[in-house]
């Protein structure tokens, strides 16, 4: 005889998804009904019950709610920023720099905010890039020294150094000066659909985006040194 029981003690989290921190306790025992057949055969009539209890813990909370984590070119160095919706327990940052995106070395730490409800913002600047691509990401420890890791982000510098894009925000119209020659520029919307495809020729190209809507888009450009990114507003 068989009895499956699963409980719910919390209506908010009523989500079995058969994995670790899910916010559910899990336990299955085999007891005998008939001491004569002491071999439990995972069958019917043999002699046992075979009983699950599940029940729903607390859900664990993520240590920070990420909004952004971007890299921009300052004068030869790479400016990090990120910010924060919420944080919980949460110690320091450590940024970390590679060249292949593989194997990591840290750039530096930023304290943590502990706990917050409300946005904060983080910045730190590394001021040895690599000569080609830098990849970064971004690490997160608390005080229990738990760790969390987040997405990377790749700039190059060398070539991109002078690039400026202004005004910005701007009505759609905008110029991008200072990158390097040939260049190839894609600008894609907050969703990733690329909105325009062009290259960059002379000191300085003007982009005409008027007939767009207003919001955020992300430019990158992409030469034989590697790529850089930009944020742009768009806000007729």
């Amino acid at each position: 005889m068989f009895v499956f029981i699963i409980s719910f003690s919390n209506t908010f989290a009523q989500i079995y998804s058969v994995g670790n921190d899910d916010g559910f306790s899990f336990n299955c025992y085999a007891q005998a009904d008939n001491p004569a057949l002491a071999i439990y055969s995972v069958g019917n009539d043999d002699g046992f019950s075979f009983n699950c209890v599940g029940s729903v813990g607390n859900e664990v909370p993520l240590p920070i709610e990420l909004i952004s984590f971007e890299a921009a070119c300052n004068t030869g160095n790479v400016y990090l920023s990120w910010a924060t919706a919420s944080e919980i327990n949460n110690d320091y940052f450590t940024i970390e720099r590679s060249k292949d995106g593989t194997n990591w070395k840290i750039a530096g730490t930023v304290n943590g905010a502990g706990n917050s409800s409300v946005m904060l913002n983080y910045s730190f600047t590394d001021v040895e890039p690599y000569n080609e691509v830098s990849y970064y990401r971004l690490k997160q420890t608390d005080f229990d020294g738990k760790v969390k890791y987040f997405n990377l982000v790749s700039i190059i510098c060398d070539s991109f150094t002078e690039m400026t894009i202004y005004p910005n925000p701007n009505t759609g119209i905008f110029i991008i000066e200072g990158a390097e020659q040939n260049s190839n520029v894609i600008i894609t919307d907050m969703l990733g659909q690329i909105t325009l495809r062009t290259k960059f020729f002379g000191e300085k190209t003007e982009i005409d985006l008027s007939n767009y809507s207003n919001g955020i888009y992300f430019i990158q450009l992409i030469s034989e040194y590697g790529l850089a990114s930009k944020k742009i507003i768009i806000n007729k």
